[in-house]
């Protein structure tokens, strides 16, 4: 009989001081900025974890006043944040907040930003824009000295997904920020990566040596991989339209989740070695034995969505089997689920063991029980790219083989018709492997 064993993951975070920070947001005017940045910085105000001198600049091309933009602001934080609001948190957030209303495409904004920030001051660039918008911000920077010139311990770039659309444009991203930057000063935010249950899936590893020994091709039938929400698109209808299900999570999210459950564990914790073994294992990953395995189902409904076009074929559920061509996983068949309008929201790693075996792992890493005064995955992220601690983040090389291994399944969705499913069930029916 199979036992189930489901681990719910929880723990603290670890923070440093800091000093002399701005945090310039291209896009500050935006929805991800709105929902998440904003109220992220409100709970970090809010836990004393703001560094000293922190200040924070909105660039976009509305035209907005300073005290236009700190309202907006507060706004947003009295929407977006969790609990009781704590008005002097958000009066430490509007009060380091400025704006600058700018063409990204001309120098002359970027001329006046500078002029505007202090001297000695370590330069956060977040691009809270899509992909299309980094090239001449980022040559920018480059070209008014603020980039590679200044070196990791004054310049950093923050980097919001999607990495690109396919294989090919997130070479040619990279090769836009490889050209300005070095890759010490590139901050890739895959905030899966921030949220703590992910990043104790490999101290379980570490601290359980049994069942790091019964992670191979000898002893488990299969892995699955599931990201289950009962939402919809949550006002990003342009945005999931023109990425669906497989850009939107896959690629990015779960490809880093199954990169945590097979990579061969690093003997050092250092970032370099915990992105390499990533990557490594991601350059490995394939359609499972050449086959390119796929379902893909949309909601009905789902044209109704507004900023979505009435004749989309856009997949908004794919299922999709992978596996790991290497001496350890090669045979065994690794699911990836994900899907939105469904019955349920579970995030979790499952592992189902060989007959012998007679039991499986869950991982359940969402819904997971409430941890009073948890800290949420952006605070994390930001602290961590404050501090330039990078293991939080993705390399280069992960985005490029992680797109390698979704290209063939891109492919065969856009020559796949999604089938409908109905909003609260389980998904389209039909199967995958």
């Amino acid at each position: 009989m199979t036992r189930t064993r489901t681990l719910r993951l929880r723990s603290g975070s670890r923070s440093a001081d800091m000093a002399g920070i701005a945090l310039i947001v291209f896009g500050g005017t935006g929805d991800l900025t709105q929902r998440k940045l904003y109220p992220s910085l409100y709970h970090l105000a809010q836990r004393g974890r703001l560094p000293k001198g922190f200040s924070l600049y909105g660039v976009s091309r509305k035209t907005l006043t300073d005290k236009e933009f700190r309202r907006n602001i507060e706004r947003d934080i009295r929407a977006f944040a969790h609990g009781k609001i704590d008005e002097k948190a958000v009066a430490r957030v509007t009060g380091a907040a400025h704006y600058l209303s700018a063409d990204l495409n001309h120098r002359e904004g970027y001329e006046r930003l500078e002029a505007r920030l202090k001297p000695g001051t370590l330069r956060l660039f977040y691009l809270a824009l899509p992909p299309r918008l980094f090239t001449p911000i980022v040559e920018h920077l480059d070209r008014c000295g603020m980039a590679r010139a200044l070196g990791a311990a004054r310049s950093r770039v923050i980097v919001e997904k999607p990495f690109g659309y396919d294989y090919a444009s997130g070479k040619k991203l990279e090769r836009v920020l490889s050209a300005a930057f070095d890759e010490p000063q590139i901050f890739r935010i895959d905030h899966y990566l921030g949220k703590q249950a992910v990043q104790d899936l490999l101290a379980y590893r570490r601290g359980h040596p049994a069942f790091e020994r019964s992670l191979d091709a000898g002893h488990v039938a299969a892995i699955r991989i599931d990201a289950l929400e009962p939402g919809g698109l949550e006002m990003r209808g342009p945005y999931y339209d023109g990425a669906g299900s497989i850009r939107d999570m896959t690629q990015n999210h779960l490809l880093q989740l199954l990169a945590f459950m097979t990579m061969k564990l690093p003997r050092t914790s250092s970032a370099a070695t915990i992105q390499s073994a990533r990557a490594k294992v991601l350059k490995a990953v394939r359609p499972f034995r050449n086959r390119v395995d796929l379902l893909i189902g949309q909601y009905r409904g789902y044209h109704s969505e507004p900023g979505v076009d009435k004749d989309s074929r856009t997949d908004t559920y794919s299922s999709l089997v992978f596996e790991v061509n290497d001496a350890r996983w090669k045979g065994v068949p690794i699911l990836v689920r994900t899907g939105k309008r469904l019955t349920r929201k579970l995030t979790a790693v499952t592992i189902e063991y060989k007959p012998k075996q007679g039991k499986r792992h869950v991982f359940q890493l969402d819904p997971h029980p409430h941890v009073a005064n948890e800290m949420g995955d952006y605070e994390r992220l930001l602290l961590a790219a404050f501090d330039g601690e990078r293991e939080l983040f993705v390399s280069a090389a992960e985005v490029l083989n992680s797109w390698k291994a979704v290209d063939p399944f891109l492919k065969a969705a856009k020559r796949t018709k999604p089938i409908l499913y109905r909003k609260g069930s389980l998904g389209p029916k039909g199967k995958t492997a």
